[in-house]
């Protein structure tokens, strides 16, 4: 299979970084220079974007042995999916399986599903996930434009 060239360009990656208490993980990356852009839920946010200069980093509130996450901003959601469908990339982590590569629990079963197209998120995002062959959860979206009218800063 020959790779086609992508007609999306990746904008942005925000990595999401696990944390065993959201406020100190505020705290810490306050130290460092990074301002809240967003908390999620508002009452008592589990998650939350930090931004230094033009790069964001997202806290995620949960235990040390997740999995990396990574979101890929894109800037045309349906062209990336379409593109990742093409690729049937899933379907390496399969052949690993059938092959007997790895251990009981690697490559994880997710990893070798295909993606479900995007959807709209009730935080305002439309995007879809993909898990790599290593556990990895890859998100690619962006910020709908209803959402991003709504949240205008003024």
């Amino acid at each position: 299979m020959s790779a086609t060239k992508p007609t999306w360009k990746i904008e942005g990656v925000q990595p999401t970084l696990p944390v065993h208490d959201i406020n100190v993980g505020i705290d810490f990356y306050g130290r460092l220079g990074f301002v809240i852009e967003w908390q999620y839920p508002d009452d008592q946010p589990t998650a939350a974007g930090l931004r230094l200069g033009g790069q964001c980093i997202m806290l995620m509130q949960c235990e040390p042995k997740e999995r990396g996450n990574l979101y890929y901003q894109v800037n045309d959601v349906d062209a990336c999916f379409a593109h990742i469908e093409r690729s049937q990339c899933w379907t390496v982590a399969q052949a690993l399986r059938d092959a007997g590569q790895g251990g009981a629990d690697w490559p994880p079963e997710r990893a070798a599903q295909p993606p479900s197209p995007p959807v709209r998120t009730d935080y305002g995002m439309i995007d879809f996930s993909l898990v790599d062959p290593w556990g990895n959860l890859l998100t690619f979206g962006r910020l709908s434009d209803e959402f991003a009218n709504d949240h205008k800063h003024s």
